[in-house]
């Protein structure tokens, strides 16, 4: 299991692609091009991805989940381990929007057996930081495939069509990077679709905050202990000395050598 202060940092990773799903809302045909399909694509947190990252976090056996009744909603608790004092931080949510009622049908698929449970589970992981990045999103509309519903003669929503979050035609391009700042941090890796902020973005000038940071990421995503960690940032700050810049190229380096394609691993 990583450190506390690594698991903290760990919370806040950035969503991956491969971690974001979509629930079509609103479905629609075009006026302007009958036939052609969209719908609003609203994104969220797979379960998968937070299993996961709670794995890789805490290892299986540093989390737990539980359910309890509360005034007739179903609740869901995400209990993580302290790996410093051994004790089980318990955060809770529910997935219905009414109180459930035995022998009553739901209103919503959501609210009923397996999906009100993977609902409450992905809002107690929001509680812990997890996805936070997916929340701040907004839904986009996007096209879509759909067929016609034997039941009715009306036509469904199918699926989307390619990434909803990709930027359409006309769209303003990303702003420059600042200035010291390498690209890689700027552009999603080409395999995971993941886009990893830089230690600056809440640290800028406080070196010991960014060094923190820097060695929490090495822990987390690298597997390295503090000692090797602190063996791969020293040579950046011996070169360019303890400053921002330092602290950025250095983990750019950590960037570099999780996805294998650091220098020292040639």
């Amino acid at each position: 299991m990583n450190d506390l202060d690594a698991i903290i940092t760990g919370l806040k990773t950035p969503t991956p692609k491969s971690g974001i799903g979509f629930i079509p809302r609103s479905f629609n045909e075009s006026t302007r091009q009958p036939g052609t399909y969209t719908a609003l694509a609203v994104p969220y947190v797979e379960h998968t991805w937070i299993r996961e990252l709670l794995d890789r976090l805490c290892t299986p056996f540093g989390w737990q989940t539980d359910t309890k009744e509360v005034s007739g909603l179903i609740c869901v608790g995400l209990a993580i381990l302290n790996p410093e004092s051994g004790e089980w931080i318990w955060k809770w949510d529910t997935g219905h929007d009414t109180p459930f009622v035995p022998g009553k049908p739901s209103p919503k698929k959501t609210e009923s057996g397996r999906g009100v449970f993977t609902t409450s589970f992905k809002r107690a992981a929001y509680n812990w930081g997890i996805g936070h990045d997916i929340i701040r999103l907004k839904p986009v509309w996007a096209k879509c495939s759909a067929y016609k519903s034997k039941k009715d003669n009306q036509m469904k929503f199918k699926e989307f069509i390619g990434d909803p979050l990709a930027p359409r035609n006309g769209a303003p391009p990303p702003p420059p990077l600042p200035a010291g700042t390498a690209a890689v941090e700027s552009k999603p890796d080409q395999q995971t679709g993941e886009v990893l902020l830089s230690p600056q973005a809440d640290t800028a000038g406080d070196p010991k905050k960014m060094y923190n940071k820097c060695i929490s990421y090495a822990a987390t995503f690298c597997n390295m202990n503090e000692e090797e960690a602190k063996k791969f940032i020293q040579p950046y700050l011996d070169e360019h000395g303890e400053s921002d810049t330092a602290y950025q190229i250095a983990w750019n380096g950590l960037v570099d050598y999780r996805r294998g394609r650091h220098p020292s691993q040639q």
